[in-house]
């Protein structure tokens, strides 16, 4: 069983790995993006949002092409049953624990996507999440889908069923593409990455 820090911290390492190695692959680093569901949509989100996993590793996750989450819990404090206890770690660091806590400018596009019969993590993590993004002026845009639990969103995931459960594929594909040509596009390779990618951050001042 992994435990906080680790995963979140080998997530970002995974990054880091990713965006600097791989470029002499054909891989652009520009064009990165994390993805999960359940605990890990909730490691995706903590190694971008708190920089505390990114740092040590060099990793800027602000440049991320974007994050897919899907029925991801963002913000379940106090943490109850010895379980999930034991995951998180010493009870004076469940708070920082929880994405939600870490919201700030210059966070990458996301698309949260959570089924309306999830009884495992309640729907309002996600739109939660996404309202809190968007009040700092982020990109966060959050799909709800009818019918659809916990589990069987992963269903909407295959290629040959999916669509009868729902248009997952197709909204992350979407998503995607959109990032994809945003960040090559003529404009957006003649500007700064780092403003053309995601909104000024506050100064110190």
């Amino acid at each position: 069983m992994r435990h906080l820090p680790d995963s979140a911290d080998s997530a970002d390492s995974a990054n880091g790995a990713e965006g600097g190695g791989h470029a002499g692959h054909g891989v652009d680093p520009r064009l990165i993006f994390l993805m999960g569901h359940s605990a890990g949509a909730h490691i995706a989100a903590l190694a971008t949002m708190d920089r505390r996993y990114s740092a040590p590793h060099g990793f800027e996750p602000d440049d991320l092409a974007g994050l897919v989450l899907m029925s991801g819990p963002f913000d379940f404090f106090p943490i109850k049953g010895d379980e999930l206890r034991d995951i998180f770690g010493p009870v004076e660091n469940h708070a920082e624990t929880q994405p939600l806590r870490f919201v700030r400018r210059g966070l990458p596009p996301m698309l949260l996507l959570h089924g309306r019969r999830d009884r495992t993590v309640r729907p309002r993590s996600s739109a939660m999440l996404a309202s809190a993004i968007r009040e700092t002026g982020g990109d966060a845009r959050v799909i709800f889908y009818d019918f659809v639990t916990h589990t069987n969103i992963l269903a909407a995931l295959s290629d040959r069923i999916g669509f009868l459960v729902a248009p997952a594929l197709e909204d992350i594909g979407a998503f995607l593409q959109r990032r994809i040509a945003e960040i090559t596009s003529p404009a957006s390779a003649s500007s700064s990455p780092a403003k053309a990618l995601r909104p000024a951050r506050p100064s110190s001042g």
